[in-house]
């Protein structure tokens, strides 16, 4: 990691198009957050703290977490760069003065972003159309099923987690 500039300064990570099974390929930009660049934060569960997926990033292999790594697959756009904060990479992890400094700093990249982007995991068992398809029919007035099984889907670590709360308030717009 090249150390940031300014006290505002951020990294923002630029994913390259590709298909969903494609290796992951991006470039790490500083950016100034007080510019307002245009950029989308993602809000996810770390999981388990093993940096075990590479990735190329700027010609270097980089290594992040598995629940980082499924989400920007999944963000990632097929035809399109997409520009992405997302702690895991944007902060450097390993440089403590730095961590903190931009964790007290996180509730501006939320407020600033774009768009927040929501990674609840993946869906094992199948629940989250069914439950989109309910939230959709409340948000219009109508009737929803009664089988639609909102506990599995409420049990998704991400609502487990305190910062979320924080990350959704403050973002502009949010997208699960």
């Amino acid at each position: 990691y090249l150390p940031l500039e300014t006290p505002t300064s951020i990294r923002l990570i630029v994913i390259e198009p590709g298909a969903t099974d494609a290796p992951l390929v991006c470039k790490l930009a500083h950016v100034d957050l007080s510019i307002n660049p245009p950029y989308e934060a993602i809000s996810y569960v770390w999981g388990t703290p093993v940096y075990s997926h590479h990735f190329s990033c700027n010609g270097r292999i980089m290594r992040m977490t598995g629940s980082l790594h499924e989400a920007l697959l999944r963000v990632r756009l097929p035809d399109r760069r997409r520009t992405i904060w997302a702690d895991g990479i944007c902060i450097n992890q390993a440089d403590l003065q730095e961590r903190g400094h931009q964790v007290k700093f996180m509730r501006d990249v939320y407020q600033k972003a774009h768009r927040v982007l929501v990674w609840l995991g993946s869906d094992p068992s199948s629940v989250a159309p069914a439950v989109f398809t309910s939230f959709r029919r409340l948000s219009q007035g109508k009737s929803i099923s009664p089988n639609v099984p909102f506990s599995i889907f409420a049990r998704c670590k991400w609502f487990s987690r305190l910062w979320v709360l924080q990350e959704i308030i403050l973002a502009k717009r949010a997208i699960l």
